[in-house]
């Protein structure tokens, strides 16, 4: 079952209100905030002099981070990405993806390079789609085993972003209860027909998770449902970048078909199939909801000639 709803995460920006401005944090004690058009961040700890003008990322902060430092780095781009699923806030670290260091960083001083390039839980990535903007943010720690109490403070922090038009999590939203998964196989997404030629139509078929990853029964909270095409689903947060890195060389992502999924134990997404040459493709779906995402194993789709 593992094999078939991949990592739960965070795709999220926070508790943001309505209304007019440019993204930014608010203000807290204890915490530094740097901004330029485009970038945010936030750390519990000095940043770097050279770090101070954002001319380039917060790199010499995170290299010199103490055990019980956080840095939070946020890109965003007002009407950016149409690749990121839309999401809602808030941000949690616990839904976030393990992630190897963005490109020109290197390791907080208590981190060794091996455990740092495995995605061991020192930098964490979530992005999506907030209102209007596209955002990719980076959260930094001290360690690859941070604290509970670090974790809490990166969390706070997360919930002091502002994303002007960005709509909060609906308290008032009540899960589906829906059966809890049994067996294996029990997340296999299937796709009805199989084939077909570019411009037919075809239904991504499925059942929507219920459990976290602590095997808590949260209920049913997604909100949508997305099908991508030819998603290479071992690098699928790829989808954050304007490029994803697609599963068929030569062949582009995109964007196939939705469904709103709120209150639902299912999700039967229909798809247009698009233009490709003959050849086999993987179609993905995400599930979404206000915390962050579920990604399913692919289901293959074989094109033939029109």
């Amino acid at each position: 079952m593992i094999s078939k709803v991949a990592v739960t995460v965070a795709l999220a920006a926070l508790v943001a209100g309505c209304g007019g401005g440019r993204p930014h944090f608010q203000s807290a004690a204890g915490w530094h905030l740097l901004s330029r058009d485009g970038e945010l961040v936030a750390a519990n700890v000095p940043p770097a002099p050279v770090d101070k003008s954002l001319t380039s990322p917060p790199s010499r902060t995170v290299a010199t981070l103490p055990r019980f430092g956080v840095v939070i780095w946020a890109m965003y781009l007002r009407d950016g990405n149409r690749h990121s699923p839309r999401r809602l806030l808030p941000m949690r670290v616990e839904h976030a993806v393990a992630s190897n260091p963005f490109e020109g960083f290197r390791c907080a001083p208590a981190v060794t390079i091996a455990r740092c390039y495995a995605a061991s839980g020192s930098i964490w990535r979530l992005f999506g789609r907030y209102g209007s903007y596209a955002v990719d943010l980076y959260v930094f720690f001290g360690s690859d085993h941070p604290l509970p109490e670090d974790v809490a403070a990166a969390d706070l922090e997360l919930a002091r972003l502002r994303l002007p038009g960005a709509r909060p999590t609906s308290t008032t939203a009540k899960a589906a209860d829906c059966p809890r998964p049994t067996g294996t196989g029990y997340y296999d997404t299937t796709v009805r027909p199989s084939s077909g030629p570019p411009g037919s139509t075809a239904t991504v078929s499925g059942r929507l998770p219920v459990m976290s990853e602590g095997g808590q029964d949260l209920g049913q909270t997604a909100t949508e449902a997305l099908a991508y095409w030819n998603l290479d689903f071992d690098h699928w947060t790829s989808l954050a970048s304007a490029r994803p890195l697609s599963a068929v060389a030569g062949a582009p992502v995109k964007l196939v078909g939705t469904q709103y999924v709120a209150n639902r134990c299912t999700f039967h997404v229909q798809v247009t199939i698009p233009s490709a040459q003959p050849g086999t493709y993987p179609l993905e779906v995400l599930s979404g909801d206000a915390q962050g995402s579920s990604s399913f194993a692919p289901v293959d789709f074989r094109v033939t000639s029109g």
